[in-house]
């Protein structure tokens, strides 16, 4: 009973610190110059909503919390979780002529051209994200060549 308890209170509290990364996010999206063309659509309007769309990210902030990884560098590796799904999301939309995320750009009628854009920017953030972390930067490359492996795999899907 008492793991339920110490499970339901991290859960709780990865919640409140993911509305932090969010805070964190918008304000990256707000130093863009075209920040007025970008819609953020975080689907966490109460804790079981949020659970539901979000189960990992809050998995792997308790965890981090659970370590005793300090407030300050779970939301900035939770922006990086972020930065990442949204990156990974974006190449999906572009195999699959779609438009799902959390990152939009509303004037971009063009998905390839806004997908492509969400990318870059996210990237850029994250990067920016990263070096805070890591003052070597290997986080960031090590990153990087993982995106790769995930951009290799879709790359193998048919098409058709």
């Amino acid at each position: 009973m008492k793991t339920h308890i110490l499970m339901g209170k991290l859960f709780l509290e990865s919640f409140n610190i993911l509305k932090e990364i969010q805070k964190e996010i918008q304000k990256d999206l707000k130093s863009l110059e075209f920040q007025k063309e970008i819609e953020v659509e975080f689907k966490n309007l109460n804790f079981m909503e949020s659970f539901k769309k979000n189960f990992f990210t809050l998995l792997m902030l308790s965890i981090m919390i659970d370590c005793k990884i300090s407030k300050k560098n779970v939301v900035k590796y939770g922006k990086i979780i972020l930065y990442l799904r949204q990156i990974v999301t974006s190449t999906d939309n572009i195999i699959d002529d779609e438009n799902k995320g959390i990152i939009f750009i509303d004037r971009l009628k063009n998905n390839v051209v806004s997908n492509s854009l969400v990318m870059l920017f996210c990237q850029n953030f994250l990067s920016k994200t990263c070096l805070e972390i890591d003052f070597k930067s290997s986080l960031s490359q090590k990153i990087l060549n993982k995106i790769y492996l995930i951009a290799e795999s879709e790359s193998l899907r048919d098409r058709k």
